[in-house]
């Protein structure tokens, strides 16, 4: 076979190169490390995997790491298949930095005619009070956990109809938490927005922040916990004249080590989390987990199991579902699927194992090749037109119009890790 494993790693090194130099250009430009770094989430998801599988496969691994979804999603070789997988993926990156390099602008930001003051106090109000809800909407199911001795994670991401509620007030409570430290971080430096804040205030954000965060990690949702500590710290760069770098590794120190071991904590029992806190073998494990996560073969091999298995194209569907999407579960609960549950099906996936489907792959089953294109000038385009938004605030009168273009770059890139992981209907 002409295509074997060394042919592989020579077009993942070459691609890898290219999409490396199209990143340092994007940063030249635009000076913004949200673009490598949203590149970077792009890349971990799309081809990062690849390298450990080929690898494996030369070394004459038993794929210990991730055989099982061989057995339960679908055996993937290398091949013909998995070279055009490898292309369309890389296809997608390619033309994502191409578009953002031809749209975004290089001007430098505008300075908002005045700062706005923000309470911290109302914020962390904000935070408590969406905790608090979710986990009335979640407390049987927690309860549960702990009498039948099994992981909160696996209990609470069963059907629920009002678990996509539960998600928005996790979300509510991280982002407003997260948004008053980086406020209140900024100090007299802040160029958009300014503390109105007490001591009194402070405390209870530092009280709503710890308890946002150990709530969504009890309940394993790493997402949620990643999407706030991003968007966070690039909001606090944005919103600072002269950010400390002190601050931003003091930050990392915390968040980091949480959210990487969330994969091995949340397979614990409620009642044994502590435990996993003073087992050192354990704890090395789990933050080191991302770099060798199950994630990135899972969204990385949809595209081959979709091109072996040659599910037919949908043209469309998905946004169909995105349409029905906006009914509550609760109202409607056979809405039209999702491709993720079309790609499951067409590959006749076993029930019972969570999979991912990697966007381009989403837009492949919708349009076929011209989907992967499609898919990635959109989104490139949603992101250079709220990036330029950001760099011309003084053409926007309103202060909501402002924040909203000052943040909304941020938690794009934010949003990457669980966007590159679902259809278009993401």
């Amino acid at each position: 076979m002409w295509f074997d494993e060394w042919t592989c790693l020579a077009l993942l090194g070459f691609v890898t190169i290219v999409i490396g130099v199209l990143a340092v250009f994007l940063w030249r430009k635009t000076h913004d490390i949200g673009f490598p770094l949203g590149i970077a989430f792009f890349y971990y998801f799309s081809l990062y995997g690849s390298w450990a599988l080929v690898i494996d496969y030369l070394a004459g691994s038993s794929y210990e790491k991730y055989f099982y979804l061989f057995e339960k999603v679908i055996p993937l070789a290398i091949d013909s298949y998995y070279l055009k997988a490898l292309l369309l993926y890389s296809t997608f990156l390619i033309v994502l930095e191409l578009c953002l390099l031809k749209w975004v602008t290089g001007r430098k930001p505008s300075l908002p005619r005045r700062r706005y003051l923000v309470s911290s106090l109302t914020l962390a109000l904000i935070a408590f009070f969406s905790v608090g809800c979710s986990f009335l909407i979640e407390r049987g199911d927690i309860f549960a956990a702990f009498d039948e001795g099994v992981s909160a994670y696996s209990v609470t991401r069963e059907f629920h109809p009002l678990f996509t509620l539960h998600q928005i007030l996790n979300r509510t409570a991280l982002l407003s938490s997260c948004l008053g430290v980086a406020i209140e971080l900024s100090g007299g430096t802040a160029i958009y927005c300014v503390a109105r804040t007490s001591l009194f205030a402070r405390i209870l954000l530092s009280l709503s922040f710890g308890l946002s965060f150990l709530f969504p990690f009890f309940l394993g949702n790493k997402n949620e916990l990643l999407f706030a500590m991003v968007g966070g710290i690039l909001f606090y760069l944005a919103n600072n004249a002269r950010a400390k770098l002190s601050r931003i590794i003091l930050i990392f120190a915390i968040c980091v080590p949480v959210i990487s071991s969330i994969d091995g904590f949340r397979s614990l029992p409620a009642d044994e989390i502590y435990r996993g806190f003073s087992d050192s073998e354990f704890m090395e494990a789990s933050l080191l987990s991302f770099l060798r996560s199950n994630e990135t073969i899972a969204a990385h091999m949809s595209m081959y199991g979709v091109l072996v298995s040659e599910i037919p194209l949908t043209y469309g569907t998905s946004f169909l579902s995105l349409l029905a999407s906006v009914v509550p579960r609760l109202i409607w609960e056979e809405r039209p699927e999702q491709i993720y549950e079309y790609y499951a099906r067409g590959i006749s996936a076993i029930e019972g194992q969570g999979y991912s489907i990697h966007h381009a792959t989403g837009w492949y089953l919708n349009f076929g090749i011209l989907g992967v294109v499609l898919g990635a000038i959109c989104f490139a385009g949603f992101w250079a037109f709220f990036f330029n938004r950001s760099r011309s605030i003084e053409r926007y009168p309103r202060r909501w119009q402002i924040l909203l273009s000052v943040t909304a770059p941020c938690f794009i890139v934010a949003g990457i890790p669980p966007f590159v992981r679902a259809g278009p209907e993401a």
